[in-house]
């Protein structure tokens, strides 16, 4: 079971990244786009916990820092780190249900936006605090709808639950 949940999130990361790359556009409703690399970070660390969201963030960070060219190694930081704290109390939450998924990815969205923002602002708050509600806030409302709603299609057509908790409940003894 754990191999099959590895290949399925590989899966979802190859298809993230390509989706980033060419069918970000198609995805934009009103000139907003999801904020697909945080999506991916964040299934990562709910299903793996700390060390595969680490390991995730990293990655995929590393992959857009070098497809955008600049400022190397902050999105693999900023990844990381969002990473890091979601897999940590992902075994608190109930991750298997999209209103946790809805909190948890509209958090780690909005700090991942929000502080690679500053950067491409060159740190002029004035500025950042401009474009943080268009840039960061709806983006990051836009990912946190569909996170969920992409969980909720791949279960209904029979994927795996690769969020719920591994854990049965306890029998009596007899």
């Amino acid at each position: 079971m754990a191999r099959a949940t590895f290949y399925l999130l590989a899966l979802w990361t190859a298809a993230g990244l390509l989706a980033r790359s060419s069918v970000s556009s198609m995805l934009s409703l009103w000139g907003v786009t999801p904020d697909l690399l945080t999506l991916l970070v964040v299934f990562w660390a709910l299903a793996g916990g700390a060390r595969a969201g680490v390991i995730a963030g990293f990655v995929v960070g590393l992959v857009a820092d070098a497809e955008a060219g600049r400022f190397l190694g902050l999105t693999a930081g900023t990844l990381a780190a969002v990473g890091f704290l979601v897999g940590s109390m992902g075994a608190s939450l109930h991750r298997e249900r999209p209103p946790a998924q809805f909190v948890v990815l509209f958090f780690a969205a909005a700090f991942t936006l929000a502080f690679r923002l500053l950067f491409a602002t060159y740190g002029d708050v004035p500025a950042w605090l401009a474009a943080l509600p268009g840039s960061a806030f709806l983006r990051a409302l836009y990912t946190a709808v569909l996170g969920p709603l992409v969980y909720l299609i791949f279960r209904a057509l029979g994927a795996p639950d690769f969020l719920a908790h591994g854990q049965a409940a306890a029998q009596p003894r007899s």
